[in-house]
């Protein structure tokens, strides 16, 4: 954060995951070391794994927080620090007290930190989403931006210039791609429901199949984690993707 290489909270969960796993595997190593062949290998597979969800996820959520705090000036240059270490001191104090056998207490962790980090992403998400809008009042602006290739004179190109990084060039060029078809299809479904819903019957278009199959294909490239980058401006609510998965199956049919 004092060099500014985290942009956005995307970054901070790479960077804090990262640092995390780090952690995890030097402790699993001290562990090896002192212990040695005094403990069973089950108990080492178990507890190594627990440490190794627990230190990636407790340090992805201090980062996010602290970036989050710290954006929005709460509490000072250093204050916004504060909530997100705390956060992640209660996570690793619980997991060293033994208050349950290893393996209760991976499970737990397995369980309960993906679940707040989800929460967490989703708060964040939807604040990016608020900084990114500005000025794209529909779908039609962004697409009209991607399509003459305005994208980098904007907050969205801001954004994707930071994750650049992160990517190849070819992963990026696939992500443009993948949104500028993401858009033309959730238009295309909203339009389609709107026709119908007015009594008038429409036939999907032909080349609706390519352009699915190209989504598909670009979804494959990119991978999770860029979809992960990508969300902000991807329509994700049960509604759109119900649009998108009934205009789909037409094609399909």
């Amino acid at each position: 954060m004092r060099a500014s290489k985290i942009g956005f909270n995307i970054d901070a969960a790479i960077y804090g995951f990262g640092i995390g796993a780090g952690f995890a595997i030097i402790e699993n190593l001290y562990y090896v070391y002192v212990l040695g062949v005094e403990t069973n290998l089950t108990v080492f597979v178990i507890r190594g794994f627990g440490t190794a969800i627990m230190h990636g996820g407790t340090m992805t959520l201090f980062a996010i927080i602290a970036k989050t705090m710290t954006d929005r000036k709460i509490w000072g240059k250093w204050g916004g620090f504060i909530p997100g270490f705390f956060t992640a001191a209660v996570f690793h104090s619980f997991y060293n007290h033994f208050f349950f056998n290893p393996l209760i207490l991976t499970l737990l962790n397995v369980v309960t930190i993906p679940i707040i980090l989800m929460l967490v992403f989703k708060r964040s998400e939807n604040f990016l989403q608020n900084w990114l809008g500005v000025g794209f009042d529909t779908d039609q602006d962004l697409l009209d931006m991607v399509n003459q290739g305005k994208v980098g004179d904007t907050k969205v190109g801001e954004y994707l210039q930071s994750i650049k990084k992160r990517f190849s060039g070819e992963v990026v060029f696939d992500m443009i791609c993948l949104l500028r078809i993401h858009l033309e299809l959730s238009m295309r479904a909203k339009g389609v429901l709107m026709m119908r819903e007015a009594g008038m019957d429409v036939e999907p278009d032909e080349d609706l199949k390519d352009k699915f199959n190209e989504l598909n294909y670009l979804e494959k490239n990119v991978g999770k984690t860029g979809m992960m980058a990508l969300s902000p401006f991807l329509h994700q609510s049960s509604q759109d993707l119900w649009q998108l998965h009934m205009l789909g199956k037409e094609v399909k049919n």
